[in-house]
């Protein structure tokens, strides 16, 4: 399947987004059918370091161990670009964005 983050213009809009509502990190959650199963992605959009550290925390933290996230190794940028995406794939489709907003969340605390 096609991640979100290769859709075109998905990080322009994003970007152009986040610069409307004034904010430093976009998480977007993404969920398509295959083989009659939902499979959830969680992208990211942000500076490079926002996002690497949201990433790793989603990833690696206790917290986070019940929604079974995982890094797809998928990152659009370029080297001069200072705005990365990153699509991190969601084990658990359970998980719903009640449950991940406040996990996000949880790491600015």
């Amino acid at each position: 399947t096609e991640t979100l983050v290769a859709k075109p213009y998905f990080k322009t809009k994003g970007l152009e987004y986040m610069k409307k509502v004034n904010v430093n990190l976009l998480g977007a959650l993404n969920m398509v059918i295959v083989d009659d199963k939902p499979q959830r992605e969680i992208v990211l959009l942000g500076a490079s370091d926002d996002v690497n550290k949201m990433a790793h925390f989603l990833v690696n933290d206790d917290s986070t161990s019940f929604l079974e996230i995982s890094n797809t190794g998928y990152i659009e940028s370029s080297p001069s670009d200072e705005f990365v995406a990153v699509t991190l794939k969601q084990g658990n489709p359970k998980g719903s964005r009640k449950q991940i907003a406040p996990a996000m969340m949880s790491f600015f605390q």
